[in-house]
């Protein structure tokens, strides 16, 4: 390739060229050589240490090698290089997650929150992190916040009814699962979690009622 044969003659001239290194890794990529894409794009950014295109291909392609650590510490410096790029802090958290630093990962996620509010897609990724991590009280905390900002969503209540069901709070449990079928009847985890409620009670025709239930909802 005459660009590829081109690129190689300009880096021989100068090796720290950056735009050279950048587009040189574009090829390699293309020749499914991601390991020399890499090192080209590593070296553009160490020639160039200001320019965000650089960065965020180093960190974009470190993710999707499964280089998890390795981005995650790029995603770090482009946060704090460029705090204005919000969005970087979804991508900072999703590759936490992914090299299993949970508790960085949510802090990125409450960095975001603190700048965009509170939000459907936010509050649900740090639940699932706090489920990972063993914190059912954090995990509910999430919930319920979402269930007092979306309080005509039934899915919101059916997770609390069963964030409530395992901690024994029955009670509570059948209040948020009345609710969640208050709000939509066709909701058949809400019909089954009363049944479960009435089958821990011992009340087995009125769980067979709510199982019948759940064939009526989905029809």
């Amino acid at each position: 390739d005459a660009a590829y044969d081109a690129f190689n003659h300009c880096l021989a001239i100068d090796s720290t060229a950056a735009p050279v290194l950048y587009e040189l890794s574009s090829f390699y990529v293309q020749l499914n050589r991601p390991e020399k894409a890499v090192e080209m794009l590593k070296r553009a950014v160490a020639n160039s240490k200001d320019n965000f295109t650089y960065k965020m291909a180093l960190a974009s392609i470190t993710r999707n090698l499964g280089m998890y650590g390795e981005a995650a510490e790029e995603y770090e410096e482009l946060v704090r290089d460029y705090p204005e790029k919000e969005e970087l802090n979804y991508y900072l958290a999703d590759a936490l997650t992914q090299a299993g630093e949970i508790g960085k990962a949510i802090e990125a996620y409450d960095a975001l929150e603190s700048v965009m509010g509170m939000n459907e897609a936010i509050s649900m990724q740090k639940y699932k992190l706090y489920v990972q991590l063993e914190k059912p009280e954090e995990a509910f905390k999430e919930i319920e916040k979402l269930a007092a900002k979306y309080p005509m969503e039934a899915r919101y209540q059916i997770v609390l009814g069963d964030l409530h069901l395992e901690n024994g709070e029955m009670d509570k449990a059948l209040a948020c699962f009345r609710k969640a079928i208050y709000l939509d009847p066709r909701h058949y985890n809400a019909w089954y979690g009363i049944s479960m409620i009435q089958l821990k009670q011992e009340k087995f025709h009125l769980a067979e009622r709510y199982l019948n239930s759940i064939f009526l909802s989905v029809r």
